[in-house]
């Protein structure tokens, strides 16, 4: 029956003894470096007859003297049984707890091992889910087995794109060390060498000699990773983008502090139209939802919904001018084409409705990200030394990309498209006549997190405060130097083009003109007479103008539903000559000051 009795023998040979710790460590790795699961025996039989007893006869000397020996001859080599599949791992690439269904180089412990788990703790198997750094070393072993020249076989492909996710929601850092990806031929490279392809809607013409990442790696894991992407390489390529400073988190919110009632917003824009010149302002509520595929950026997409958009017509912005108009100041000298904001936030009012703004103005778009969450940063720093990799940053981000001749508009179509609005056609290549600002509005979610404002806006709540602007626009258009005229629409999601609500116009006979806003900024009447402002030497004064206002009122349907019903339309037309002693005057013109002076 195969057994010897003799104990002679038994004897002779050194049989009637435990083998020696150093015969059990050297038949273990003879095992592991000669099993084949196409040749190797059963596991069963395997754990019973060979490596089971081995395992068994090691776990009585854990803690002895000689196990240190033992741990010196075992730790870095394949003896750790792990399945038919993988065969034996080292002890470092196998865990005990992990959920995670691992490449060939990584495995959790069969439940067959647990009687051994002394021993196997002992030798380094882990008792916790791998690392990244686990994962990263698994990475390696992929470019050490299979080179970086040849293609990797399909089923070694599919593992080592199984190793790269799971690496990434380990948190693996591609700064610490570099990562191998396989490209588009499955061959692997280091990953600042490849570009994922964030722009599909884009022609292939133009990117021959860029080097792609295999498809079954998808764009976001790609990008965690360290590879470049086709959007921005193409932006900085072409000399696309440009930076501008942009405000901090932190001076947005002192700016928004005491912001007051919500239609402050409104007037504070108007203010910063009337500075700038401009002869109207035209406010709308666009409630549609725009495409989001070809976007310079994938984390602008949450900002294709609703938007208030502001149009200034004629009136053209320079860079330095919009970085002058963010600042929240309470300078007197600050002057702006020969004229001193009043009152308000300026442009900084703008973010109590969004995250972001976006404003086309002549030939040029700007992008402001004052949070730094959304747009990647800019020429300087990093990416100064090495190609963007499109990460948002928790620095402020301003970029400035141009609109003429028209290039980058068609590549990204759908990043421009919500700007196509007031005759102005983002795709034509021509520049706009005017300013276009458009101010996403903040979802609930964005507030949650947002570090501007907590308050989220809604369509309807913005329907709302225009509505409630229509009491005070009379008032506040006299009250403004340039503007003669102010209306606001709503955009409806099913509709080709805004409905008017409003249309206030104000016009003044030639001679009188010049007299508009005098009691803005002169204040001698206090001491010698309102009647001396007009008219020095006589006793009174008449200032004479004509207003127009039309509007119309959409029923608001509840949050989600579109507006329908019988529309309430209404016009009226009021040509009023106020003709009045100064005092009377005095006391309508004070009144639409105030609705400046929150």
């Amino acid at each position: 029956d195969g057994e010897v009795s003799s104990r002679f023998v038994l004897e002779l040979f050194g049989w009637d003894k435990p083998p020696r710790p150093a015969l059990l460590c050297a038949q273990l790795a003879e095992v592991g470096s000669t099993y084949s699961a196409e040749v190797g025996p059963d596991e069963a039989v395997l754990l019973e007859h060979c490596i089971g007893p081995i395992y068994e006869q090691l776990q009585q000397i854990v803690g002895a003297p000689e196990f240190s020996g033992v741990k010196a001859a075992l730790s870095r080599r394949a003896t750790i049984w792990t399945g038919p599949e993988r065969g034996l791992l080292p002890p470092s690439q196998v865990s005990f707890d992990d959920d995670a269904s691992l490449c060939r180089y990584l495995a959790v412990a069969p439940p067959s091992l647990s009687p051994f788990r002394t021993l196997l703790v002992a030798l380094g198997v882990r008792e916790s889910s791998f690392s990244a750094d686990d994962f990263l070393k698994a990475n390696t072993c992929f470019v050490r087995d299979y080179g970086s020249s040849a293609p990797l076989p399909e089923a070694a492909l599919q593992e080592c794109v199984l190793n790269l996710r799971l690496a990434s929601a380990r948190g693996l850092s591609p700064e610490t060390s570099p990562v191998f990806l396989p490209d588009a031929d499955g061959i692997l490279r280091p990953s600042p060498e490849l570009t994922f392809n964030d722009a599909p809607w884009m022609p292939s013409a133009g990117q021959a000699g860029t080097r792609f990442v295999h498809g079954s790696v998808e764009p976001e894991l790609a990008e965690r990773l360290g590879a470049q992407s086709l959007r921005q390489l193409l932006l900085l390529r072409d000399k696309f983008t440009d930076t501008f400073p942009c405000p901090s988190s932190t001076q947005i919110q002192e700016a928004l502090a005491g912001f007051g009632h919500e239609s402050n917003v409104l007037l504070d824009l108007l203010e910063v139209a009337d500075v700038l010149g401009a002869k109207g302002v035209h406010f709308c509520c666009d409630r549609r939802l725009h495409p989001s595929e070809s976007l310079l950026f994938p984390t602008l997409v949450e900002f294709q919904g609703p938007a208030l958009c502001v149009f200034m017509p004629g009136v053209a912005l320079t860079t330095e001018e919009l970085c002058l108009l963010h600042q929240h100041s309470a300078d007197r000298w600050f002057k702006l084409r020969g004229r001193t904001p009043r009152f308000g936030r300026r442009f900084a009012s703008a973010y109590a409705l969004g995250e972001v703004s976006g404003l086309v103005s002549g030939g040029q778009m700007f992008l402001c990200d004052p949070s730094g969450r959304y747009l990647p940063p800019g020429a300087s720093g990093r990416a100064a030394e090495e190609a963007d990799t499109g990460a948002p940053t928790s620095l402020p981000v301003g970029r400035v990309y141009p609109l003429v001749p028209g290039d980058l508009p068609r590549r990204f179509p759908d990043q421009f498209a919500p700007f196509s609005m007031f005759g102005f056609d983002a795709l034509s290549g021509k520049p706009l006549d005017g300013t276009i600002l458009r101010l996403p509005l903040r979802s609930e979610a964005q507030a949650a997190s947002s570090k501007l404002s907590g308050e989220a806006w809604s369509a309807t709540r913005l329907h709302g405060t225009l509505t409630e602007f229509r009491s005070r626009a009379q008032t506040t258009l006299i009250s403004l130097e340039t503007i003669e005229a102010v209306s606001t629409s709503e955009w409806l999601p099913d509709q080709t083009s805004p409905v008017r609500t409003l249309m206030v116009s104000l016009s003044m006979p030639q001679n009188d003109a010049s007299q508009r806003g005098a009691v803005l900024h002169d204040s001698s009447w206090k001491k010698s007479g309102l009647s001396s402002l007009f008219n020095r030497g006589k006793k009174e004064s008449m200032l004479v103008f004509d207003l127009l206002e039309v509007f119309r009122e959409l029923k608001e349907e509840p949050l989600g539903e579109q507006a329908s019903g019988e529309e309430e339309e209404s016009a009226r037309e009021t040509n009023q000559r106020l003709a009045a002693h100064s005092s009377s005057f005095f006391s309508a013109s004070s009144s639409a000051s105030s609705a400046l002076a929150f």
